[in-house]
């Protein structure tokens, strides 16, 4: 029986891995920037930290409608469905361009709207030098995000980690160079801000073109400009269909986190502090779950195009019970050395930094708890992507979110503090978890059971 179910678990591992260390090293490119911002000045730190926070909000939820792709991608070719493939393709690009133009245009113009929420008008200027370059970043990110998810969905994910990592170290090099040389500019806050800036455009220009051509070269029928089927509105319209609850889902999802943070931060700065390092420590286990969810995506994809329902949920199942395993390990980690973790990441040795790590290392181990539900929400939405459900994804995160975990959130916050907050978000995920994994299988029975 065990036996059974743990067949073909190596091939999700196995694309999974590349997945994951993808998700690590694209993280890793905007940390780079953040670092070479805070080694010229912390102005240049504080507006490139704010004007960072505004394109990965919008690349985020971008992203994740634009990566869809990859389930049309995988359902068509577990269909055997060449044309499919190609269409499904050429929808992407044709969407990811028109989102990338319309997302860089807001978040360009954002420092013009910023000043209406209080921010001081020094920063305000740093985060505009900071985006006249990255803005355009996030039209060439959303053009990696297609190709990325599509390749992964053909079988060649390596080579997105090996692409990744090549830019790193480019990466690296350009920003080390800006760095030592910003000084002998006439200004080297205003320098230093844009020629970070214009390395991060440069970065998401050798991703997405790097990705292009390796994908032309392996898969000429799917990704040639010939073959661009720009008037294919009635591929584009699915896509959207597919992908806009998901980009709703994920604006509602930052929404809840952004507002913990608000909700934590009127219980003054011991706990804003604890909050934040609590949150930092669960970030790297979210980011590999999250790349097992893609990875579960597209098994369940390839195997519910060919019509086997009893593939897919197993596929589904396998993933869940990874998932679980590695979280396990991740509540042991954080029990036995959540204080430790959130010492490293604070220097002060003060009473006040004391009061913080203690707090944050009580609040990982709530965050223990919220591991397992956010690991099984994860994977279960990425099965459902992969079944091409999506509508589910966006009521569980409204209900499970929004209407149990926020009041929760602030009611129990009112009762005990910072904890009562992160116990409003492990109720509130659980909620959603629940009604993720019914929709699942209630799905998964209505395909043939081969």
């Amino acid at each position: 029986m065990m036996k059974t179910f743990w067949q073909g678990s190596g091939r999700l591992c196995r694309l999974a891995v590349p997945i994951v260390a993808a998700q690590l090293a694209y993280a890793l490119l905007s940390f780079i920037d953040i670092v070479s911002l805070g080694l010229i000045s912390p102005t240049a730190l504080a507006g490139g930290a704010l004007a960072s926070a505004i394109l990965a909000f919008f690349y985020l939820v971008s992203s994740m409608m634009v990566s869809v792709v990859g389930n049309e991608v995988a359902y068509a070719r577990g269909a055997g469905d060449e044309a499919g493939i190609t269409a499904a393709v050429q929808a992407g690009i044709v969407l990811s361009s028109i989102m990338g133009v319309v997302g860089t245009t807001i978040v360009w113009s954002s420092p013009f709207w910023l000043g209406f929420f209080g921010q001081e008008p020094s920063i305000v200027d740093a985060a505009r030098e900071y985006l006249r370059g990255a803005a355009a970043g996030l039209f060439f990110g959303l053009f990696f995000a297609c190709h990325r998810s599509v390749l992964a969905s053909l079988g060649r994910p390596t080579a997105i980690t090996v692409v990744i990592a090549a830019v790193g170290i480019i990466k690296i090099i350009v920003n080390t160079w800006i760095v030592r040389s910003v000084a002998d500019f006439g200004e080297p806050l205003l320098w230093g801000l844009r020629l970070v800036g214009l390395s991060a455009v440069g970065g998401y220009i050798l991703l997405s073109a790097a990705l292009w051509f390796y994908g032309r070269y392996v898969f000429p029928q799917h990704m040639a400009f010939r073959k661009l089927a720009w008037a294919r509105w009635d591929q584009m319209k699915k896509t959207l269909r597919l992908g806009m609850p998901i980009g709703v889902a994920t604006a509602l999802e930052v929404g809840l986190f952004t507002s913990s943070t608000l909700v934590v931060g009127r219980l003054g700065e011991v706990a804003l502090a604890a909050h934040q390092l609590a949150l930092q420590c669960i970030f790297m286990s979210f980011t590999l779950v999250l790349g097992l969810s893609q990875a579960v995506a597209i098994e369940v994809g390839l195997a519910a195009g060919g019509w086997h329902g009893r593939a897919a949920r197993r596929a589904a199942h396998q993933g869940l019970a990874i998932g679980f395993i590695f979280m396990s390990v991740m509540i042991v980690v954080f029990a036995l050395y959540g204080t430790d973790m959130a010492g490293l990441l604070i220097r002060d040795e003060g009473a006040q930094a004391s009061a913080v790590i203690l707090l944050a290392g009580q609040l990982i181990l709530i965050a223990a708890c919220f591991q397992w539900v956010d690991g099984i929400q994860v994977i279960a939405l990425g099965a459902l992507r992969g079944l091409k459900i999506t509508k589910p994804a966006m009521v569980a995160t409204l209900v499970g979110y929004w209407a149990i975990g926020f009041p929760s959130m602030i009611g129990l916050s009112l009762l005990f503090g910072a904890y009562g907050v992160w116990w409003g978000l492990v109720l509130g995920l659980t909620v959603a978890a629940v009604m993720l994994v019914v929709r699942f299988e209630q799905a998964v029975r209505q395909l043939p059971q081969t």
